[in-house]
């Protein structure tokens, strides 16, 4: 089995007016070894814009698997003011390897 991860994050803080923007980011990838079809890519994503008591996040988890015939994608959006959630966005799709 194979995996690799890679991750960032960082913030600026604008001096004017103390705006603040960060993110956060991680990419994980798996395959085990004679099994093409066991690869796995996952991405998470975080970006937050604020300043003070104003807070907002949007956090973002995709992942790519596949089958014989099909790339499996799926993704979910998350957005946040503070701690509490205000919208969420979930989906899917299957997208034909047509011959890749």
């Amino acid at each position: 089995m194979e995996n690799d991860e890679w991750s960032d994050e960082g913030k600026i803080r604008l001096a004017d007016d103390g705006l603040e923007y960060g993110y956060w980011q991680v990419d994980f990838f798996r395959i085990f070894d004679g099994d093409p079809l066991s690869a796995l890519n996952r991405c998470e994503r975080d970006s937050v814009v604020g300043r003070g008591d104003w807070q907002t996040r949007v956090h973002t988890l995709s992942t790519m698997t596949s089958t014989a015939d099909a790339f499996q994608l799926s993704n979910v959006l998350d957005a946040y003011e503070g701690e509490a959630r205000v919208y969420v966005l979930a989906s899917t799709v299957s997208v034909p390897r047509d011959h890749v």
